[in-house]
């Protein structure tokens, strides 16, 4: 039982009032770019091949030069929570898809991530028959959204959770006017999805650019191909920035997302205490000087003690990401809509009603 302010505070109480802070703040980190420029607007990377070296420069130029080329990529997520005697350990295939320009393709597929986290928790069976997976296409202007789960969430009493639109498309394609809405819109349709942290890999790539005391982790490989590491390490507050995002608005965003489970001054404090912790980043790049794999990991165990809380020895709270990227360059990549999209369901109105719930 942790202690706070004088009062007893369960542990499995105060968790999730930690996780909805810090998931705010990292969506605001990979989902921003306002008025940015996006990676994949970027153009023709005017980069020099150079030696690997264990520093910012270098890691710049490395995240330069990816971001400037197609590529394939896949995602994972693993937590680790231990608490209380109980524990829950994750580590599933979460979302792949592929970059080209403005192009971007993605299909999330939460199953195995879910089945993992239902029988570690001891509630294997006990989720609804759900079609987990959710695909979105971008071409710069319009995303397309398929989330068959919305329907089928409806028709389990639920549908007051989303705007009616989302459920009567059933299982077919809606459509969202991101020039209308900005390019955080992207972003913010991954959150549908549930990841804890976030989602826009072309965003992932673009933060490392702001990284700094590096050093160097040593060699493995990637799909095959030698590959060198760089660690990193960012501020919460660093990647919100990084991504465009606005600090003031992420902590009023964490503040109101935290409801009951704090007060407002509560909130706030927290919500600063998040964007001062540190991030653990790896960088694994190549020998042709292409970002392989980036690794983020957020402990929410040092966040919590930056809080003011006790963490009791042993316990333990922690959510990684690993994005793995290949294919650079390739002539074969295809980001465009399905045929089926073209009779997409208009969801601009209703996508702007999710991103003022936040």
């Amino acid at each position: 039982m942790l202690e706070r302010r004088g009062r007893s505070w369960d542990g499995r109480r105060a968790w999730p009032a930690t996780v909805v802070l810090v998931t705010a703040a990292t969506l605001g980190a990979a989902c921003g770019d306002e008025g940015g420029e996006a990676a994949g607007d970027r153009g023709e990377a005017d980069v020099e091949t150079v030696d690997f070296e264990a520093t910012g420069a270098f890691l710049a130029s490395a995240s330069e030069r990816s971001t400037a080329e197609p590529y394939r990529f896949e995602t994972s997520i693993a937590m680790t929570i231990a608490a209380e005697g109980e524990s829950v350990d994750v580590d599933a295939p979460f979302s792949s898809g592929a970059v080209d320009g403005d192009g971007f393709v993605q299909h999330i597929d939460m199953n195995e991530y879910m089945d993992q986290m239902t029988s570690s928790m001891g509630a294997g069976g006990s989720m609804p028959d759900l079609d987990l997976t959710i695909d979105t296409v971008v071409d710069g202007e319009t995303m397309w959204l398929r989330a068959p789960m919305f329907a089928q969430i409806g028709e389990l009493g639920g549908a007051g959770t989303v705007p009616p639109v989302f459920t009567e498309m059933g299982d077919g394609w809606g459509r969202v006017d991101i020039s209308a809405l900005g390019p955080k819109a992207v972003g913010e349709a991954t959150r549908l999805g549930g990841s804890p942290t976030g989602g826009d890999p072309r965003e992932i790539l673009a933060m490392l650019e702001s990284a700094d005391d590096v050093s160097e982790l040593g060699e493995d490989t990637v799909d095959g191909d030698p590959v060198e590491g760089l660690s990193a390490t960012m501020s919460m507050g660093e990647l919100v920035e990084a991504g465009g995002a606005d600090l003031d608005a992420v902590t009023e965003q964490a503040a109101a997302q935290a409801g009951d489970e704090l007060s407002p001054e509560e909130a706030e404090a927290a919500a600063q205490a998040m964007l001062e912790a540190e991030m653990p980043i790896e960088a694994w790049v190549d020998d042709d000087g292409y970002v392989r794999r980036v690794v983020m990991t957020i402990d929410m165990a040092e966040i919590a003690t930056g809080m003011g809380e006790q963490v009791p020895d042993g316990d333990q709270f922690a959510i990684g990401t690993t994005i793995e990227f290949t294919d650079y360059g390739g002539t074969g990549i295809d980001v465009a809509p399905p045929p089926e999209a073209a009779d997409a369901v208009d969801l601009t109105e209703a996508f702007t009603q999710l991103q003022a719930m936040g």
